[in-house]
């Protein structure tokens, strides 16, 4: 195996002391040794500093980085900006790698020119214990075009969890996360695999330990914030389809809707109203695109017509929602 592809495992961490230690031992027991392991430390306000700063001087393929907290997304744009690897991957800090992830990989980039290897997942719950496997797209091995990617990433067909891949660092040389978001690698993954790109592989393996942690960045949120993230990211899709995919505008302008039309409904349930420029927002791109979601062939009828309610009738829409809630 050649040795020389050296991967930069890039890892935000924060407050998360009673998994972090996993996370290391994972990566740093890796079968294949040419990995640069940087470790930004976003701000914890518990031992997960001084873990990462223990575990920088046992092992100097180590860099820790310690930095105010200003979410995941930065994090990962400070790994982004010192990696030195030819390769690049992801790994949560409450989640952990198998073994010989890393060696199986790189033999694959190896053999073939490839923009990424993606690979299946267990999801565990907060004790570790295995729930259920996701990720499975395709066949063990299959090689797919990077446009074919972009496009199933555009459609959500295929999840934009970052950690579930290894790039080529081009993939990431002027691609950056957005800062202050949620769902941040949804509104930007399908963009690293724009422009001429070398194919992507698919593993049938279940290289990665997903932990379904409650108090997550994304979990943790109120459903208000998420809503909103996601009708933001789904909102970047559809431009993005419109400008450069034409034949994906409908089924992107279908689900940035649909998104549109929930995350109002949560905002609209919020009697302290606390976020109620989100909802003015939402309200003003089903307005705007009224004519065009009535004549799309896609949206559901029951999404027109609450949408139609919603538009000419808010106060009665108001009450339904209150009424509907009072039912569950």
């Amino acid at each position: 195996m050649n040795e020389n592809l050296k991967i930069s495992v890039i890892v935000p961490v924060y407050n998360v002391e009673k998994y972090l230690v996993k996370c290391l031992e994972s990566i740093c027991n890796q079968t294949y040794k040419n990995l640069e392991i940087i470790l930004i430390d976003d701000g914890s306000s518990d031992n997960c500093s001084e873990i990462c700063d223990n575990y920088a001087k046992k092992d100097e393929r180590i860099l820790v980085v310690h930095k105010i907290n200003e979410g995941i997304s930065s994090a990962r744009n400070v790994g982004l900006d010192l990696c030195n690897g030819e390769l690049v991957s992801f790994v949560d800090s409450d989640d952990w790698i198998e073994k010989k992830t890393y060696e199986c990989i790189v033999k694959e980039f190896n053999e073939r020119k490839l923009s990424a290897v993606y690979f299946e997942a267990n999801v565990v719950n907060k004790e570790g214990k295995k729930i259920e496997e996701r990720f499975h797209y395709f066949n063990h091995r299959t090689v797919v075009s990077a446009n074919e990617v972009k496009n199933l990433l555009l459609l959500d067909k295929i999840g934009s969890q970052c950690w579930k891949a290894v790039f080529c660092k081009e993939c990431w040389r002027d691609k950056r996360f957005p800062i202050g978001r949620i769902y941040e690698d949804l509104a930007m993954l399908f963009k690293i695999f724009d422009g001429e790109k070398k194919p992507v592989m698919f593993l049938n393996d279940k290289f990665y330990n997903y932990r379904m942690n409650p108090s997550g960045i994304s979990l943790g949120k109120n459903n208000v914030e998420r809503g909103y993230n996601l009708f933001l990211s789904f909102y970047e899709h559809y431009i993005y389809a419109k400008l450069y995919a034409k034949i994906l505008e409908e089924e992107c302008f279908t689900n940035v809707v649909i998104h549109a039309l929930g995350a109002h409904n949560v905002i609209s349930r919020d009697l302290n109203n606390s976020l109620i420029e989100y909802r003015d927002e939402l309200f003003n791109f089903l307005k705007t695109n009224y004519s065009k979601i009535l004549y799309s062939f896609s949206l559901k009828l029951k999404h027109k017509i609450l949408i139609t309610i919603i538009i000419y009738f808010p106060r009665l829409y108001h009450k339904l929602l209150f009424i509907r809630k009072d039912k569950k």
